[in-house]
């Protein structure tokens, strides 16, 4: 597994600063951080984010997300 940190707190930490806040077994998996706005209109600037990212990375693979605020993501990849 690897983890993508899509926080606001990756416009102002760097990423060592990041994995620190996680636990230890996660923290070596962690590749990379980008920052997402908080103020998007549309409530789904994190997951324009995400996907941008996955872009540019070029993965051809299955991805997660983990998220704590109930507006983010179309509901088509929500399961609540």
């Amino acid at each position: 597994m690897r983890i993508v940190i899509a926080s606001l707190w990756a416009k102002r930490l760097e990423l060592n600063e990041l994995r620190a806040l996680l636990p230890h077994t996660l923290q070596g998996q962690v590749i990379d951080a980008i920052w997402t706005p908080r103020d998007d209109p549309s409530a789904l600037g994190k997951f324009h984010a995400i996907q941008a990212w996955l872009e540019r990375a070029k993965l051809a693979q299955e991805w997660l997300a983990l998220d704590d605020d109930p507006r983010v993501g179309p509901l088509r990849f929500r399961t609540d």
